[in-house]
């Protein structure tokens, strides 16, 4: 007998969160169970949207319309309306386990937790475990889950899952790497200058990219920052920031400040990433903070060099050719050392580990369980 799932996040933006979601959904073996995909509101313009829709994987939406009246809804009831849906889908479903993601979404299953007794619950950290376990409301809900339902907490690296078993006592915590269509990128064999010519970007540039959205977390002013110092050394360097998201407004005025609009491009909803990669010398990836980021394991898999944050968990580095900076150093010495490139560090993974064909076979597993 088949075993009901339902997958709960908030949207199919363009996240890393988003992105694996959609990878289960495309991926997870319909023959084992009945899988329902749950999202808060569409984003119908989305990478993530346009793949499944495109391969016909259905999804349910709580908001099925974002017009003034839903907004309002939202902002007045939207608790209470998202609970209420979400019960009713849970009754209907009669599911075996939920699995959840991103910390807003917590509330939301505190809230209905008594109705799902006898349901198996699996939240997902997606981000550095002090993000959610030192911030008082979002431990509030773990605890108050823990304690009154069947939850698992499923951690992405072994060096999370300690932290959050011996810091922080979550003793039911499991790991599950995110994944990578590794096809996708060993596969993909244009030619540099190809993807250059697309984009009108000289051939001979330098050019440094960085893939991940809008937000605190991916640093994207240190970023500029450090290409600011970068164009002094190198003329011809140019930028490629693939992504958006809340500080997209923020990010496009500081290059407007720093008179760098000339030498940056900004790509946003793009499906064609591994032929982006191709096209870059460097990948710049400064984060303050990250749980596993798959841009970073798609870097290495087309050959980058990566210059790197030291909040890069270990576990991501598949290659020799990552160097690892502090971002207690400026942007001076970080812009050097990109055109300077000097690995420092030795592969901890393969890039096997990280086959999503076989990251969802382990899921598939886990929710078996």
């Amino acid at each position: 007998m088949k075993k009901t799932v339902i997958e709960l996040i908030t949207t199919l933006g363009n996240g890393g969160a988003e992105t694996l979601v959609k990878d289960y959904s495309l991926l997870i073996n319909k023959n084992l169970f009945n899988y329902k995909l749950v999202i808060i509101r569409d984003l119908p313009n989305s990478v993530n949207s346009k793949i499944l829709n495109a391969n016909k994987i259905p999804y349910q939406v709580i908001f099925k319309k974002w017009n003034f009246f839903m907004k309002v809804i939202y902002r007045f009831f939207g608790d209470f309306y998202i609970e209420r849906k979400l019960s009713k889908i849970v009754k209907d479903a009669k599911p075996d386990c939920i699995h959840f993601h991103l910390p807003r979404n917590l509330k939301y299953i505190k809230n209905i937790s008594k109705k799902l007794k006898n349901i198996k619950l699996f939240f997902t950290i997606h981000s550095e475990p002090r993000y959610y376990f030192e911030d008082a409301k979002v431990y509030k809900n773990i605890k108050y889950i823990a304690e009154n339902n069947d939850l698992t907490l499923i951690a992405l690296h072994n060096k999370m899952k300690k932290e959050i078993i011996e810091k922080y006592y979550f003793t039911n915590t499991i790991c599950l790497y995110n994944g990578i269509n590794i096809d996708r990128f060993e596969k993909c064999d244009i030619d540099k200058n190809t993807i250059r010519r697309q984009l009108n970007i000289n051939e001979n540039a330098f050019v440094i990219g960085h893939v991940g959205r809008f937000t605190l977390a991916k640093n994207h002013s240190f970023l500029i920052d450090i290409f600011e110092i970068i164009l002094k050394l190198k003329s011809d360097a140019v930028l490629l920031l693939v992504g958006n998201g809340e500080l997209y407004d923020e990010v496009v005025c500081k290059i407007k400040e720093k008179n760098l609009y000339n030498n940056v491009m900004i790509l946003s909803n793009r499906t064609d990433i591994p032929e982006l990669l191709k096209s870059m010398d460097l990948f710049l990836f400064p984060s303050k903070y990250e749980g596993l980021p798959l841009s970073v394991i798609e870097a290495q898999m087309t050959g980058l060099n990566c210059l790197v944050s030291n909040q890069i968990p270990e576990e991501s580095f598949i290659s020799n050719n990552v160097c690892v900076k502090s971002l207690n150093v400026g942007a001076e010495e970080w812009a050097n050392s990109a055109v300077q490139f000097k690995s420092n560090i030795t592969p901890y993974n393969s890039k096997n580990d990280f086959d999503i064909k076989q990251i969802v076979k382990k899921l598939e597993k886990i929710y078996l369980m």
